[in-house]
């Protein structure tokens, strides 16, 4: 089984992923079975094999490392350049001014977060190159939701980059179905950092963000309350963080995803 799994790693993508193999071990189970492959003679059974994987140590939580530098956690943290603007957006005046900058943007990405409290998303994050508006999806009212959907209308209504979108695609399509044939606009950046990476599997935007950009992107706060207001400080960077970062890495695979050619 740990054999017919490594097949779907390419073995450039092993290297550069599990460098200084030696020194760090990975906490998940199929990257201590390529550590162990790259300490042990290639003829070694499956049997010795998987005892070997099943032998090293198992810390609670011990990084990848990124290409002859340290383990991912202790590369720099991303980091949100000088100048940049994140603004909580919950009133109709704040989705204008979102509105107003997708109109006039020249790139554009975004993420979604969701709880349980709704099939829909809980926020949805737009980035533009110099600023990130994380959209309250709960706020009630006739008006607010009207504007919102218009919002999101005139969002994929033109190339928009995303990352590993199918799951963001369905929470926005029961959120408004009118969407559902706009999200072909959705330029999805996962594929490509696969193939730049020459991976078989399909890459975390956090291990991405630390081979591809040589930054750290804590992704801790992931699986927290998304339902929750007012939402955590650590809660918010982590949402523009995850929407802002594509544009990096758009830049770095030199995805073209422009929506207005004149901007």
């Amino acid at each position: 089984r740990i054999r017919e799994e490594l097949l779907g790693f390419g073995e450039d993508y092993c290297r550069r992923l599990l460098h200084q193999v030696v020194h760090h071990n990975c906490s998940e189970w199929t990257s201590l079975a390529v550590l162990a492959l790259r300490e042990l003679p290639e003829a070694l059974p499956t049997q010795d094999l998987h005892q070997a994987v099943a032998d090293r140590p198992k810390p609670s939580r011990v990084p990848l490392a990124a290409p002859g530098d340290a383990p991912l956690d202790q590369l720099p943290p991303y980091a949100l350049p000088p100048g940049f603007t994140s603004t909580w957006v919950d009133t109709t005046a704040g989705l204008e001014e979102c509105g107003a900058a997708v109109r006039a943007a020249a790139v554009l990405a975004v993420d979604t977060e969701w709880g349980d409290a709704a099939d829909g998303p809980s926020v949805v994050q737009v980035a533009v190159e110099g600023a990130c508006w994380v959209v309250d999806v709960t706020v009630e009212g006739e008006e607010y939701q009207a504007a919102l959907k218009g919002l999101l209308e005139s969002i994929f209504g033109a190339p928009v980059l995303g990352w590993s979108f199918k799951s963001d695609a369905a929470r926005l399509s029961l959120l408004h179905p009118p969407l559902a044939p706009l999200l072909k606009n959705v330029v999805d950046l996962q594929p490509r950092a696969q193939a730049g990476l020459g991976a078989h599997q399909s890459p975390g935007l956090g291990v991405t963000t630390g081979l591809l950009l040589g930054f750290f992107l804590d992704k801790t706060q992931q699986q927290s309350d998304w339902d929750r207001r007012p939402l955590a400080r650590e809660q918010f960077v982590y949402a523009v963080s995850d929407a802002r970062v594509l544009l990096d890495l758009a830049a770095r695979t030199s995805t073209e995803a422009r929506r207005n050619p004149a901007a």
